[in-house]
C-alpha cells in the first residue's frame, strides 16, 4: 500500500472504532503517525512504536513531536517546508529513541484542512532507514579516514623542519574529510604545561578558534597527562553540539578528544566534531592522533637536535682556539671559525679536504701523518700536547699546539680525532728571543766576575762560577744545598737577615742591598754585599741576586780604622799645638794642645779662622808664608809671637794634600820656644 491511498484511507475515526483497519495499519512496516500543529501526537501505529523504541502506545502519546525529534533545527526547517507546500514527501528526518540513541527516517507527511482551508491535523508515514543510512557512512566514512590517515602519514614523514607545517597539512586534510565537522590541534608547552590551540579546521571551526571546548586549567591539564589511554573522558566527552556550516546550514554532531601520545608522553591534543561517535569514528581519531603524536615528537627532536648542533656549533665558532675533526683517511669533517681565520681559508675549502697534504708546510707531513695514522691504529697513545706548523693560504707558517682525543663507534672502533689547536706563534717567537737572551745571560753570567744566582724555595737554581769561587763549595754542591746554611747565625736569626725579615712582615720596603756573613767550605768567614730582587722566570716568581766578596774591602777598612785611631792617639798626645787649616784659612781639626792652649774645646775650634785662634805680632807674614806653602807645596818655617798670652812660637807650615795630589790646606804644627 503506497502512502497516499493509507491517507485517503485512514482517519482517526477509522483507527478508533475499526478493529480490522486498526489490525491492517499496526502490522504495516512503516510507522504512521497523526499529529496537530500544535506539535501533539494524537495517534500512532504499533510499528512507530517499536520504532522509537517505546513500551506502550500511551506511552508515546505522552510525548510531543518535537521531544522525539533530534535536532530542532532540523524540525523546525522540516515545519517550514511543510507549511508552504502543504505536504512533504521522503524527507530525512532523524528521530530519537526512548534510550536517546538516534534513529534515521524517510518522513511524508500531508496537511488536513478544514472548511475553512486551515490545517487542523497532520498525517504520516515514518520509515526506517537507519540502517542503510550507517552503511552508507560506513562506507564512505571509511574511505574517507582510510585515504586521510595515508595522505597524513606521508606528510608525516615528508616534512622535515617546522611543526608549523605539520599542523597546517594536519588541518587542511582533516577539512577535506565529509566526516569531519569541525576539529582543532592543542600542543603541550613543556614549559606551563599548558595545552595551547595552534591550529582549527573544517566548516565549524569558528566553535575552536573560539576555544570553547578546552578548558586549560592545571586540573585538566593534569587529568589528560596522567591518563593512560588516548581518549580523554571529559565533560565534553560526546556532547552534542550544532554548528553553523557553509552556506549558512546547520549541522550537528559530537565531540570526541584524544592525546596525542607517543607511548605515555602527551604532546597534545586532538579534538574533532563528528556527525555521529561510534567505534569507527574513535579509532579514526585515535589513529590520527596517534600519527600526529609521532610527527609532533619527531618534529620536536629533529628541531631540538638542530638547535643543539647549532648551538654547539656557536659554541665551537667563538672558541679562541682552533677546533679540528679528522676521519681515519685525514680528511676535515669539521672545522670552526678560528681555524678558517688562522688557515685564511673558507670552510668549504677545507672540510673534505686531506689536512696533512693540503695544510701542512712539506718538511713537516711526513712525521706528522705517520704519528696519526700510528694514533687511528693504537699504536701510540693521545698525547697531551703536540706542537707542528701548519700552511696557511698565503703561504705564512704558523705553530699551532695541539690536544688531541679519538673519536670511537659504538663498537669503541676510531672513526677519527677531534683536537683544539692554540696558536703559539708568537710564543714560539718569544721563547727564541728568550732562548738568545738567555744564552747571552748565560754567557755573561759565566764570565762575571760577580757572583749571580737564582733562587727558588730555599734552593739554588742557578749559580755562576764566580759563586763557586766566592763560596769555595762546587756548582753540584751549591745546587744541592740550602743556601741559608751558609749565612752565619749571628746574621741570619739576629742581624741583618732577621732585619729585612721583620721589616718585609712589617710591609716597610726593605733595600736591594745588603751586606750579610757566610761561612766558606774551608771554614773561613767572608763578607759578601747582597742585591736580591723576585722576578718571573719561566712562569714563577724566583729570587735574582748578585754578590761580590767585600772581605778584603772590610778588612781594609778596619786596618784603616785602627790607624785612624792610633794617629788620633798620636796626634792627641803630641804637646804641639797642631792645626789643620783648609785653603779658607779655617780650622778643621786640632789636637788636645791646641784645646788646653785656647781654653777652648775642638767643637769650638772647628771653622774658626787661626788668626782669631793665636793672636800673632806679625798676621801678614804668616798668610804670606801659607800662601807660598800651597802654591809650592813646600814646607815653610817661621816664628810668631803671641802678645796675648806672652808665648812665643816655632811654626813648620806644610801643604794637606788629597789622594789626587791636590793641595787642599795646610797642617801648622807651633811648638812652643819661650816667653816673650
Amino acid at each position: 500500500m503506497d502512502d497516499a491511498k493509507v491517507i485517503e484511507a485512514v482517519s482517526d475515526e477509522t483507527l478508533g472504532h475499526n478493529n480490522h483497519y486498526r489490525s491492517l495499519i499496526d502490522n504495516l512496516p512503516i510507522g504512521i503517525f497523526w499529529g496537530t500543529p500544535e506539535g501533539k501526537i494524537t495517534s500512532v501505529n504499533k510499528t512507530l512504536v517499536r520504532l522509537l523504541g517505546y513500551s506502550s502506545r500511551e506511552e508515546l502519546l505522552a510525548k510531543s513531536i518535537p521531544d522525539v525529534c533530534y535536532n530542532p533545527i532540523e524540525l523546525r526547517e522540516f515545519v517550514e517546508r511543510l507549511a508552504s507546500r502543504g505536504a512533504i514527501s521522503d524527507y530525512e528526518l532523524r528521530l530519537v529513541r526512548k534510550d536517546e540513541s538516534v534513529a534515521w527516517t524517510l518522513v511524508s507527511v500531508s496537511a488536513v484542512r478544514g472548511e475553512s482551508n486551515k490545517i487542523i491535523r497532520y498525517f504520516g508515514v515514518i520509515q526506517d532507514i537507519t540502517n542503510r543510512k550507517q552503511a552508507e557512512v560506513n562506507m564512505v566514512r571509511d574511505s574517507g579516514m582510510f585515504e586521510a590517515l595515508y595522505q597524513l602519514s606521508r606528510e608525516i614523514n615528508r616534512i622535515t623542519v617546522h611543526l608549523d607545517d605539520l599542523f597546517v597539512v594536519a588541518a587542511d586534510l582533516l577539512a577535506e574529510n565529509p566526516q569531519v565537522l569541525a576539529g582543532g590541534i592543542y600542543l603541550l608547552d613543556k614549559y606551563s604545561r599548558h595545552f595551547n590551540l595552534v591550529v582549527s579546521f573544517g566548516p565549524g571551526k569558528e566553535f575552536y578558534s573560539k576555544q570553547e571546548v578546552w578548558s586549560l586549567s592545571n586540573s585538566h591539564v593534569r587529568t589528560v597527562l596522567d591518563s593512560d589511554t588516548a581518549i580523554l573522558q571529559s565533560e565534553w566527552m560526546g556532547k552534542e553540539i550544532t554548528l553553523k556550516s557553509i552556506g549558512n546550514r546547520h549541522a550537528s554532531g559530537q565531540i570526541v578528544s584524544v592525546a596525542m601520545r607517543t607511548g605515555l608522553e602527551v604532546q597534545g591534543i586532538l579534538s574533532m566534531v563528528l556527525p555521529s561517535i561510534d567505534q569507527h569514528g574513535l579509532r579514526f581519531v585515535e589513529t590520527i592522533g596517534e600519527e600526529l603524536g609521532v610527527g609532533i615528537k619527531r618534529r620536536r627532536e629533529e628541531i631540538e637536535l638542530k638547535e643543539e648542533r647549532e648551538k654547539e656549533q656557536r659554541y665551537l665558532d667563538v672558541a679562541g682556539v682552533i677546533i679540528l675533526a679528522l676521519d681515519c683517511e685525514g680528511k676535515v669533517t669539521l672545522i670552526n671559525k678560528m681555524g678558517c681565520k688562522i688557515l685564511g681559508y673558507g670552510e668549504e675549502e677545507i672540510v673534505g679536504e686531506n689536512w696533512f697534504d693540503n695544510f701542512l708546510p712539506q718538511d713537516a707531513r711526513s712525521e706528522v701523518k705517520e704519528a696519526f695514522t700510528a694514533l687511528i691504529n693504537g699504536k701510540n697513545h693521545p698525547q697531551e700536547s703536540y706542537e707542528n706548523p701548519v700552511l696557511t693560504k698565503s703561504g705564512e707558517e704558523r705553530y699551532i699546539a695541539w690536544h688531541n682525543i679519538i673519536l670511537r663507534d659504538e663498537h669503541n672502533n676510531p672513526v677519527g680525532t677531534l683536537s683544539s689547536g692554540t696558536d703559539i706563534t708568537s710564543r714560539k717567537g718569544f721563547e727564541e728571543a728568550l732562548r738568545e737572551s738567555e744564552e747571552r745571560y748565560r754567557a755573561l753570567t759565566e764570565e762575571s766576575l760577580v757572583g749571580v744566582y737564582m733562587l727558588k724555595d730555599n734552593r739554588f737554581i742557578y749559580v755562576n762560577p764566580e759563586m763557586t769561587k766566592i763560596t769555595g763549595y762546587r756548582k753540584v754542591e751549591l745546587l744541592d744545598m740550602n743556601p741559608w746554611d751558609m749565612v752565619l747565625k749571628e746574621d741570619l736569626h739576629e742581624g741583618v737577615i732577621k732585619q729585612r725579615e721583620e721589616a718585609i712582615e712589617r710591609g716597610e720596603e726593605v733595600p736591594v742591598e745588603y751586606v750579610m756573613r757566610i761561612k766558606k767550605k774551608d771554614g773561613n768567614i767572608a763578607h759578601l754585599e747582597v742585591r736580591a730582587r723576585k722576578v718571573q722566570y719561566r712562569g714563577a716568581w724566583v729570587t735574582l741576586g748578585c754578590c761580590i766578596d767585600i772581605t778584603e774591602f772590610i778588612e781594609e777598612k778596619k786596618e784603616e780604622e785602627n790607624t785612624r785611631n792610633e794617629w788620633r792617639l798620636v796626634f792627641d798626645s803630641v804637646p804641639d799645638l797642631i792645626m789643620i787649616i783648609d785653603r779658607d784659612g779655617k780650622i778643621v781639626r786640632g789636637n788636645k794642645a791646641l784645646s788646653k792652649y785656647t781654653g777652648k774645646t775642638i767643637a769650638d775650634l772647628f771653622k774658626k779662622d787661626y788668626l782669631d785662634v793665636l793672636k800673632v805680632d806679625s798676621p801678614g807674614v804668616w798668610i804670606n808664608l801659607h800662601k807660598i806653602c800651597m802654591d809650592s807645596k813646600q814646607p815653610q818655617y817661621t816664628e810668631v809671637k803671641d802678645k796675648k798670652r806672652n808665648s812665643r812660637f816655632s811654626v813648620v807650615i806644610s801643604p794637606l794634600l788629597n789622594r789626587k795630589g791636590e793641595v787642599v790646606g795646610t797642617t801648622d804644627v807651633a811648638r812652643y820656644i819661650g816667653n816673650l
